[in-house]
């Protein structure tokens, strides 16, 4: 026996742990997101981390910071990110691979309304939705809470751009929708930081056809189902549910529903 071969063994072995290696590697999965502006971006973010508990191979998560929406469609075409999440519209299924499990449950499409004080008494005459509709709504122009409330007729002041809670206080129109889970705390802010005589109305709720969904590149198929499959196994576990149940945006929100007073007007729309 000569001495090249006794090496063999230990340079097959070495090399079947480098393929091993490379083979770990190209599996591995970096996913590059939004970096959250608040308690819904920052859930979106425990998500992806409960994702990657649940994935088959390895994942990281990785933030950038980025200004909009449609920077982060951009972003997303471009490959500077490779998941984003957002709510769930025919246009934004068009442009980009939606990923189809709702992230939200009922939360989202739970939307309070935030009121001037003075003006108590004429909501709680409000007792069908003809005559919510009645009234003016303020909305942005770019929300899909417009294309639902514009589909139902309800009375819009739409705008791309301004201050939400001076307009409200201005009378440019009559109440604000906004999500129940953030109702309170901006109700709340609008009242300390501005002095706005505004408050949330605490016994009706909009149920509105809203959700989110994590979005990929239109082509990134394979990507598509590495999210799907790890949420639907986070879903089968019961983390998915534990996770939500503990964010502050579900606890807000179940404020209102746990209220005997509050009268549930349902909305459906097409999108």
């Amino acid at each position: 026996m000569n001495k090249y071969s006794i090496r063999r063994p230990f340079l097959k072995l070495a090399m079947c742990s480098l393929l091993a290696l490379n083979l770990h590697n190209a599996s591995a999965v970096e996913l590059v997101v939004p970096k959250p502006k608040g308690a819904s971006g920052q859930h979106k973010i425990e998500l992806l981390k409960l994702i990657a508990k649940h994935a088959d191979q390895p994942i990281t998560v990785v933030q950038k910071e980025t200004s909009n929406r449609i920077q982060e469609i951009n972003m997303l075409n471009t490959q500077q990110l490779n998941v984003m999440w957002a709510p769930k519209t025919a246009d934004l299924e068009s442009q980009l691979h939606a990923v189809k499990v709702p992230l939200d449950k009922d939360i989202v499409g739970s939307v309070a309304i935030i009121i001037r004080k003075q003006d108590l008494a004429k909501f709680s005459a409000v007792n069908e939705l003809r005559q919510l509709k009645a009234m003016q709504a303020g909305v942005r122009k770019d929300t899909v809470t417009r294309q639902i409330l514009e589909q139902h007729s309800f009375g819009l002041v739409s705008t791309l751009r301004g201050h939400y809670g001076y307009m409200l206080d201005g009378e440019r129109f009559d109440y604000f929708p906004v999500a129940a889970s953030n109702a309170y705390s901006l109700a709340s802010n609008w009242a300390q930081s501005e002095q706005l005589d505004l408050m949330v109305y605490p016994d009706l709720l909009l149920k509105l056809p809203l959700n989110s969904y994590f979005y990929v590149e239109k082509g990134n198929v394979q990507l598509a189902n590495v999210i799907e499959s790890a949420l639907h196994k986070a879903i089968e576990s019961g983390d998915f549910d534990k996770l939500l149940k503990s964010s502050p945006g579900y606890q807000a929100a179940q404020q209102f529903y746990q209220s005997d007073d509050v009268k549930v007007m349902d909305i459906l729309a097409s999108l």
